[in-house]
């Protein structure tokens, strides 16, 4: 991992740069929360998704809830997840703060890399969501992930996608990977149940309440060959953190919409989203149409 090197801290506690109050405190809780928490919590879950797997959804999103507070991210959301189902979200990606920013307002899957496997307790957050990990090196396996989505579809169950397929500093998105949409073209083809394609955009706009810019980007990030344990402290020591949520319009996916319509229909949605977030144009105190504690789709 190259270090990054930034400007020493202002004294000023409203400063981005500022680091939080008690960060020993902090890390000790998150640790203890988190960490000694997620096992009782995996057992559960794992139990349950075997037995009953539709009344899995409920514990995840208070899960992640908890990691955002613990964290200390406070999310603010604009529009509605869709309640009809089964949707895939397609999301804009930045770091591995968005497995729990995400899953904290919206019930459904991810669909991860497999690396995300290995994130710690973060791939045990995802792994409590039933994430399907993607493994882009083994193109045998894409058979069975796509008939596992679709199985997941046919039961009405949503799944969540990074459809970049990489995460970027969110000043921009990247352009959305079309193959990753194959999966809704062929649900809308072989499923008796409406898929629909829902385009979110997520933004990270504000650090100890002051705007972000762009020097403290790589702060909350995670981009390129940074390793994942340094950059987890550092967003510990960092303060509050504010995450702004977007759930544009959905789109009904139709037996004659190919695959590229649906990314770039998406990709279009998330990018105008983000920058409104970037440039203020969207209210990062408060949201609109439902509130931070609504529970989720």
């Amino acid at each position: 991992m190259v270090a990054s090197s930034f400007a020493r801290p202002s004294p000023d506690p409203d400063s981005p740069a500022a680091p939080a109050r008690r960060p020993v405190v902090k890390l000790t809780l998150v640790i203890a929360v988190l960490g000694l928490g997620t096992l009782p919590v995996l057992v559960y879950q794992s139990v349950v998704n075997r037995l009953y797997p539709r009344g899995s959804h409920w514990l995840p999103p208070l899960w992640h809830k908890l990691a955002c507070a613990m964290i200390g991210v406070r999310v603010v959301v604009h529009g509605r997840p869709i309640r009809r189902g089964p949707c895939l979200f397609a999301a804009n990606h930045l770091s591995w703060l968005d497995i729990p920013v995400l899953g904290s307002r919206i019930h459904g899957s991810f669909i991860a890399k497999s690396e995300v496997n290995d994130w710690g307790v973060f791939g045990a957050m995802a792994r409590l969501q039933r994430t399907v990990f993607v493994n882009r090196e083994r193109r045998s396996e894409s058979r069975s992930q796509v008939a596992d989505l679709l199985a997941r579809f046919n039961r009405r169950e949503n799944v969540i996608l990074f459809a970049e397929g990489t995460s970027t500093d969110g000043l921009r998105t990247k352009p959305f990977k079309s193959a990753l949409f194959g999966v809704a073209e062929a649900a809308a083809r072989a499923s008796d149940a409406r898929l629909y394609v829902q385009p979110v955009t997520l933004a990270y706009t504000r650090i100890n309440n002051m705007p972000l810019v762009r020097a403290h980007r790589p702060r909350l990030a995670w981009i390129g060959d940074m390793d994942l344990l340094p950059h987890f402290l550092d967003v510990l020591n960092i303060g509050r953190v504010t995450a702004v949520i977007q759930f544009h319009e959905p789109i009904p996916v139709t037996a004659d919409m190919d695959r590229k319509t649906l990314a770039r229909r998406a990709e279009a949605a998330v990018a105008r989203g983000l920058d409104a977030a970037n440039a203020r144009r969207v209210d990062d105190r408060r949201g609109q149409a439902r509130s931070a504690g609504d529970t989720p789709a």
